[in-house]
């Protein structure tokens, strides 16, 4: 049955769009996306408890802003090459980790 509408809504399709949108699923079920999925959900949560404490106790001091700072311009040019190679995990994940890198600079900025 599966085999089936796979094979209707392709006949249905008129442009390379939807041919395009098959593909990318396939490709969403590949083990090295899977993998780049899981890998950037955790580098993305480890920034999680940081950016909680800072949060919370207004203390940023033991941060260093020039790190933070290079840190985020270097996650800011793997967003680029992301885009450029079309990696929807790179993408994804460190659209994530810039803002939360960002939202450290930001409490570094205001409470030093």
């Amino acid at each position: 049955m599966l085999l089936v509408s796979w094979y209707v809504g392709i006949n249905l399709c008129l442009g390379v769009g939807c041919l395009q949108r098959i593909e990318t699923f396939n490709n969403m079920l590949r083990i090295d996306f899977i993998i780049g999925l899981l890998a950037g959900m955790l580098c993305t949560v480890s920034f999680l408890p940081q950016v909680i404490r800072a949060f919370k106790t207004k203390q940023t001091k033991d941060l260093s802003f020039a790190t933070f700072s290079i840190f985020s311009l270097g996650v800011a040019l793997w967003i680029i090459y992301g885009i450029l190679t079309k990696q929807i995990p790179i993408i994804l994940t460190n659209i994530t980790i810039l803002v939360l890198a960002l939202s450290i600079l930001i409490m570094k900025a205001k409470y030093g």
